[in-house]
């Protein structure tokens, strides 16, 4: 649409001239038509809406923008203060039109500076503007009227309130980050004074062994959901696909949410088929994803509730489908329900929720097999449901990986070299314990020195030591002559997969992740194995 202003007929011819100076008007008259020219394209290819009035609040002009704004071509001379068809004010409230920045700014007969408001379209649509009206004075400095340039800035609203809110999540997030790292720490801290008292039964140091396990447990899955919504966000996560049975993902997924499940007294039934099911799939991460949704179940569920768990097979998809009678989900929040720090803000899901991350490792682990997740609720109060569908039955033979009993292997001499004394002390009794030799060394310095004067079976070697690094030393240490080849094993908190990449390329023979489970580290010292703990 062209701007709408005065057509040439309306404007005031000059009067007759002289033969003589004929050429002079038609000069005059021209230039003016020119110029008009280069006003109108200027004034409709302005990205923003532009409007005027004359001093009586009627609309004489208004370029493409203002119409695109508006949703409404308004009348010159008929339409007066602006071309909206409602407008409101920033907070929501009716705002008349003759009390627009416009009619304020004509009334007063003053700057009123910017103003942000609300237009709504015929449509029922709204926009978020910034209104920049500005008087148009004659050379008396008599008021002829005002021109208004009106900015939308509702895109750049939203993205304020996208941030505010996940800002809002993120704070939201860090609170419940340390209240669920103080929940299990809290037991565990009672269990360690239980132990140091000097004087505890055999029946209370089996109790606040099972305490220490079972909170330490939990703190890892905790640390590994945060590494997992790192590497999800930052599209680093790889899939170890293996042949595996499902007999044995859905046993170790039981086994991960079995504390919780016990502690809340709620009971599970299992449906699953009776025929043996091979997969082909990430084990760690599908127990991890079955897991995540029978905890999820078990958190927002009733004291002695009820946990379902049905597992059925559909040519080569495997749907696992998980329901329980808990608190249910709002109609509203089953759409957000996988979205990343999510969480229904209610008491009870304050009291026991988790950090809103479980439930997006599952959509992202189920997507990437290829598969979906999809969530059902009849409303609050009524229980969820949970559908996981993935297309990794396989038929045929299965490839198994034979991996030495733990208890046969024969004593060995191992190297622990780690500058936590602590974490080297604890690793240590516990290796003693299963008949090895262990030395300690803190550094690399102290490591060579004591391979040189003896060579072990076995080292385990911590990647960030002070000086000299874990992967530098296990090069130091390969060049070292001796009769048998020692194994190697990086001991690390550095989980990424090029972590374990990287160990494996400076010589290492495997990557064990801390902290590390008793049966992978044995498993682990066999030679000829190597652990599926990779990051």
């Amino acid at each position: 649409m062209k701007a709408n202003m005065p057509d040439r007929s309306e404007i005031p011819s000059l009067s007759p001239a002289p033969a003589s100076q004929a050429c002079s008007i038609d000069d005059v008259r021209a230039a003016l038509l020119q110029s008009e020219m280069r006003y109108r394209i200027l004034l409709d290819n302005f990205p923003v809406a532009v409007y005027c009035c004359d001093a009586n609040g009627k609309l004489t002009l208004f370029n493409n923008a203002a119409v695109q704004l508006w949703g409404r071509s308004p009348e010159i001379g008929v339409d007066s203060w602006c071309g909206s068809h409602r407008m409101f004010t920033v907070d929501g409230h009716p705002l008349p039109l003759d009390r627009c920045p416009m009619a304020l700014t004509l009334r007063e007969q003053k700057e009123i500076g910017v103003a942000e408001a609300i237009v709504e379209r015929p449509d029922g649509s709204r926009r978020t503007v910034l209104a920049h009206p500005r008087l148009l004075a004659g050379p008396n400095g008599e008021v002829l009227g005002a021109i208004n340039i009106v900015i939308d800035i509702t895109e750049r609203k939203r993205l304020e309130e996208r941030l505010k809110d996940a800002d809002r999540r993120k704070d939201e997030f860090l609170a419940m980050l340390a209240h669920e790292l103080r929940n299990p720490l809290a037991p565990v801290r009672s269990a360690i004074e239980v132990l140091k008292s000097g004087r505890p039964s055999e029946i209370q140091i089996s109790q606040a062994v099972k305490v220490i396990d079972r909170q330490t447990t939990h703190l890892t899955s905790i640390v590994d959901n945060l590494l997992d919504v790192a590497r999800i966000t930052r599209r680093r996560v790889t899939l170890n696909k293996t042949s595996v049975e499902l007999a044995e993902v859905l046993a170790d997924a039981i086994d991960l949410v079995a504390p919780e499940i016990a502690m809340r007294g709620l009971r599970l039934t299992v449906e699953k088929p009776t025929h043996a099911v091979s997969l082909h799939c990430d084990r760690t991460r599908l127990v991890q994803t079955l897991g995540n949704l029978l905890n999820n179940a078990a958190k927002y569920n009733r004291e002695k509730g009820a946990i379902f768990l049905c597992v059925t097979v559909e040519d080569e998809d495997l749907i696992v489908t998980v329901r329980d009678t808990g608190i249910g989900i709002k109609k509203a929040m089953i759409g957000q329900v996988f979205d990343l720090f999510t969480q229904d803000q209610n008491g009870f899901t304050q009291q026991n929720g988790g950090l809103g991350i479980g439930l997006s490792v599952v959509k992202a682990m189920a997507e990437m097999h290829g598969g979906s997740v999809s969530a059902d609720s009849d409303g609050e109060g009524c229980g969820s449901e949970f559908c996981l569908r993935l297309p990794i039955v396989t038929t045929g033979a299965q490839l198994r990986l034979v991996v030495p009993d733990a208890d046969s292997i024969r004593p060995q001499r191992i190297m622990i070299v780690d500058d936590n004394l602590d974490a080297a002390g604890a690793m240590k009794m516990l290796l003693e314990l299963h008949g090895h030799q262990i030395t300690l060394a803190r550094d690399a310095d102290e490591a060579l020195l004591a391979a040189r004067r003896v060579m072990p079976d076995v080292f385990l070697i911590d990647i960030g030591l002070p000086g000299m690094d874990g992967r530098a030393l296990a090069s130091e240490l390969r060049a070292l002559p001796c009769d048998t080849r020692p194994r190697m094993i990086a001991v690390t908190g550095f989980g990424q997969p090029e972590d374990r990449q990287r160990s494996l390329a400076a010589g290492f023979d495997d990557h064990l992740i801390k902290p590390v489970a008793l049966a992978p580290l044995l498993k682990s010292l066999a030679p000829g194995t190597r652990s599926n703990t990779g990051g």
